[in-house]
């Protein structure tokens, strides 16, 4: 009787703990009508927050496998803006996603099949005369960077970085060139804590101060800023946001040498951040950069420049454990 009583309270315990939900990653970005935000959960369903409640996305033709890495893209062409999301699964295929219809797999010509993708990042490249092209860009497990121009994948040259390099974050963003289009900057950090970047040529050290010498990088991202003309055009800068492992947030700007530590006023007490994603918000002539967290309580908060941390609902999202 005591062993059956047992098996029946691990069974019901076994249940709670597969049935119980906690986001794994999360996604924003910023379209003319608000903020929205992408979560990935543990039971590999994937939401999205318009302005008030959360909605399960669609996961028509994605196949039933583990999603290993998810980003999310505004991609402008003719007038029109519409949100991309991708999926990186488990087996290194991936999957493109566009307004509610089903998800259609990217043939992956070019890459290796034999190695496994750690790092990936989704963005959109714009030519001179105003046309967009979606551009992949990935690292593999054998420390190798490939990049995808919508036909097939191509080798990033490494010269200039160090031997035996081991990649730790691959990012990249768009910098505006005079005749309107844009450079894609590629930046890696090292797992010495260096920073390196390259615009397809040759890689080169991104010399800086500030930072605590003894803490790791827990999080490295980067996106341009928008320091006026509203959403297509301005000046723009390139910022980088770090967060160490001792929960710190530090950002650079690109034309500095200098790191500043971010302010955490507004987040709880003893706070753990597992995830977190910089934006562009527009409202006007200028951008302002938002941030979103997730804390490894499964809470999300936004900070706008200037403001305090505010938690961001999860009402209606599956049950965090």
């Amino acid at each position: 009787m005591k062993k059956t009583l047992l098996l029946v309270v691990v069974l019901i315990i076994n249940y709670c703990n597969s049935s119980a939900q906690s986001i794994q990653n999360i996604q924003a970005y910023f379209k003319l009508d608000g903020t929205r935000y992408i979560a990935q959960m543990s039971n590999n369903t994937l939401w999205w927050f318009d302005k008030s409640t959360w909605q399960e996305i669609s996961r028509k033709n994605l196949p039933e496998k583990q999603i290993k890495f998810i980003d999310a893209y505004l991609k402008i062409s003719m007038g029109l803006v519409d949100t991309r999301i991708i999926a990186v699964m488990d087996d290194n295929s991936i999957w493109w996603y566009a307004n509610d219809e089903q998800w259609e797999k990217i043939e992956n010509e070019g890459l290796p099949n034999a190695k496994t993708i750690k790092d990936f990042k989704a963005y959109v490249k714009t030519g001179m005369m105003g046309t967009t092209e979606t551009r992949f860009v990935a690292v593999l497990n054998d420390n190798s960077v490939w990049w995808y121009d919508a036909r097939k994948w191509k080798n990033l040259s490494l010269n200039g970085l160090p031997e035996n390099t081991e990649i730790q974050f691959l990012r990249t963003y768009q910098k505006t060139e005079m005749m309107g289009g844009t450079e894609t900057r590629y930046m890696v950090k090292l797992n010495d804590n260096s920073l390196w970047w390259c615009n397809g040529n040759k890689w080169k050290q991104i010399e800086s101060t500030g930072l605590p010498s003894k803490q790791p990088f827990k999080q490295f991202e980067v996106y341009m800023k928008n320091t006026g003309g509203g959403m297509m055009a301005g000046v723009q800068e390139g910022r980088f946001i770090a967060v160490l492992e001792d929960n710190s947030i530090w950002w650079f700007a690109a034309n500095s040498k200098s790191w500043t530590k971010l302010s955490v006023r507004g987040l709880p007490e003893g706070y753990n951040i597992k995830s977190l994603k910089p934006y562009q918000k527009y409202g006007g002539l200028t951008g302002e950069s938002r941030l979103v967290v997730l804390l490894a309580d499964g809470t999300l908060w936004w900070y706008a420049e200037g403001k305090a941390w505010t938690p961001v609902s999860v009402e209606g999202l599956p049950k965090n454990n």
